[in-house]
């Protein structure tokens, strides 16, 4: 068999590989709530794009999961914080960066193709990583995805063209990432039993699925970016 899963590895070991992974995907966040019908058509203008350009994406709906939804705050906060120190860099560095201008350096997304280079403050989706870095999210996304500057960015990332054909998609999900519980096939319910006896002692929530009894596909979906319940394998 593989190797541990990460949930048994400690907490500092788990972060940093979870890190490392963030920065070889392309992760879109968005939600499927159609009551706002703006945000709603702005998360399926994106997704298209990406679809349309062929790029293998993880597609992360807050409104489907609350782990989701925390990860997105998290990555913003992030975001935030490392945008305040490069801001306080760039000014300490200023006189230097007038006598000869800095190329992005490999960890930021390129402000040539005309996407706002500004950090997240809040939660907004649509909203886009790109090997770790903010892309953008929103109305700016949005406007990216059908001026081409998204493209132009995908390109110069080498994105573009890499997804699967659809006749090559996962055999589990159908390229859909997500799949039923299986461990509550889809209930959300967990029984209790007696060890000993088998009686059942009572339910509670499954801790393996989200809040509409759906799991990370373990087939496709790598380890560091499955929540926690997805993280621990099938029976």
């Amino acid at each position: 068999s593989g190797g541990p899963d990460s949930h048994r590895r400690g907490p500092d070991s788990a972060r940093s590989a979870a890190s490392e992974g963030w920065t070889s995907v392309v992760v879109l966040y968005v939600t499927s709530v159609s009551a706002v019908r703006v945000t709603a058509g702005r998360c399926q203008r994106v997704r298209q794009t990406l679809a349309n350009l062929g790029v293998e994406f993880l597609e992360r709906d807050i409104s489907m999961a609350t782990a989701y939804k925390d990860e997105l705050a998290r990555r913003v906060a992030a975001t935030a914080a490392k945008g305040e120190g490069d801001a306080n860099d760039a000014a300490a560095e200023g006189e230097e960066s007038e006598k000869e201008p800095k190329k992005p350096s490999a960890g930021k997304p390129p402000t040539s193709s005309g996407l706002s280079s500004a950090s997240p403050r809040e939660l907004v989706v649509p909203c886009l990583f790109v090997d770790d870095a903010f892309v953008g999210s929103g109305e700016a996304l949005d406007a990216s995805a059908a001026d081409g500057s998204l493209r132009a960015l995908l390109e110069e990332r080498g994105r573009v063209g890499r997804a699967r054909a659809e006749k090559d998609a996962c055999a589990s999900c159908a390229g859909r990432k997500l799949v039923i519980c299986d461990r509550c096939d889809g209930s959300m319910r967990w029984r209790v039993e007696d060890k000993k006896t088998g009686a059942v002692l009572g339910e509670r929530r499954c801790p393996w699925c989200n809040e509409v009894g759906m799991q990370e596909c373990q087939a496709c979906v790598p380890a560091f970016a499955r929540t926690a319940g997805g993280r621990r394998g099938g029976r």
